[in-house]
């Protein structure tokens, strides 16, 4: 059947916010003050590996950015980060790919319903949706312990749907572990194209796009799916 689908549902990094824009400074920034809040140097690991971790649970984050050695100590860096990113995203700059605010003001113009599912903690979900001004057309939004129970994207996906009431819902998302979720739920994907190579995505996805327009295009054909 062809046509918008009932309810869109959004990954964060990569997919709708811009994270290459400020990332990099703020992994740094969060490494030094966690430096001197423990007395005792971390280097930074490089860009390669802080971009590998952008989108990945907060636990897998953290302890991505330390040595192996300082692992155990992720929760004291990501209470020092987190502030950081909110600082940023509140701050009054657009962190948000070109066209994401019309992408979503088109859809929910064609009264398609939105959720967003991420990866990330409850701190960032809310400095995003709220700093970036994109919480006024969001009809649900999920993390990691939001709801305190939620621990998985593929269970933010079917909570998505049973509260929207909905199963003709399809999942936008840049990594392989959203097209991996989409898959466990049942759920139809799309690739937001930007974030590297990421294989399985890119098989697992009825569709691919590299930016907000091409996805609005892709929605509006429409895709086989459950009602």
């Amino acid at each position: 059947m062809m046509g918008y689908p009932s309810l869109v549902i959004f990954d964060l990094d990569g997919t709708l916010v811009d994270t290459r824009a400020w990332w990099l400074p703020v992994a740094r920034e969060g490494l030094l003050r966690f430096s001197q809040a423990t007395k005792s140097e971390v280097p930074f690991p490089g860009e390669e590996t802080a971009w590998s971790l952008v989108g990945l649970p907060d636990d897998q984050v953290f302890q991505g950015l330390l040595p192996p050695e300082r692992r155990g100590e992720w929760e004291t860096l990501r209470d020092l980060l987190v502030p950081i990113e909110g600082e940023i995203l509140r701050g009054g700059r657009d962190y948000l790919f070109p066209g994401t605010r019309e992408l979503l003001q088109d859809l929910r113009r064609e009264g398609v319903l939105l959720a967003v599912a991420s990866n990330c903690g409850p701190q960032y979900l809310d400095a995003v949706l709220e700093g970036q001004g994109i919480g006024v057309w969001i009809d649900r939004s999920y993390c990691l312990g939001k709801p305190p129970w939620m621990d998985s994207k593929d269970q933010m996906l079917v909570q998505a749907m049973k509260e929207l009431g909905t199963k003709d819902a399809i999942l936008i998302g840049d990594r392989d572990s959203d097209a991996r979720a989409a898959q466990k739920a049942g759920v139809p994907f799309l690739l937001r194209e930007g974030s590297g190579k990421e294989s399985f995505a890119a098989s697992f996805a009825m569709g691919k796009a590299s930016t907000q327009a091409a996805i609005g295009d892709l929605l509006a054909r429409g895709f086989s799916r459950n009602r």
